[in-house]
């Protein structure tokens, strides 16, 4: 992981970060902090921390869902057997299951 941090034209106390993941992702915040105040190893760490987490409870709930839901076939047949209310109580179950972030 490698980040650059730079001062932002015209803004007295804005700074941009620009993150580096090893896979290649890259991830870009602003911080809005005084030079005197400033350290940026712990700032950075923080806000990569903040990102990181949002980013892996992204990818885990959706994850999770879709290898639960039941093929498109299946849905359908529910459907059609069973009406809306069936499905949506067999896909609300799921949702349930694993609630968005």
């Amino acid at each position: 992981m490698t980040y650059t941090f730079k001062k932002v034209d015209g803004q007295e106390k804005i700074y941009e970060v620009v993150n580096t993941n090893d896979d290649g992702r890259i991830d870009v915040f602003m911080v809005g902090i005084s030079e005197s105040e400033l350290e940026i190893p712990a700032l950075v760490q923080h806000h990569l921390n903040f990102l990181a987490q949002g980013v892996t409870s992204q990818a885990n709930y959706a994850t999770k869902r879709q290898s639960e839901y039941p093929s498109f076939a299946e849905q359908f047949d529910l459907l059609y057997h069973g009406g809306y209310d069936a499905w949506k109580v067999a896909i609300g179950a799921i949702k349930a299951k694993y609630p968005k972030p």
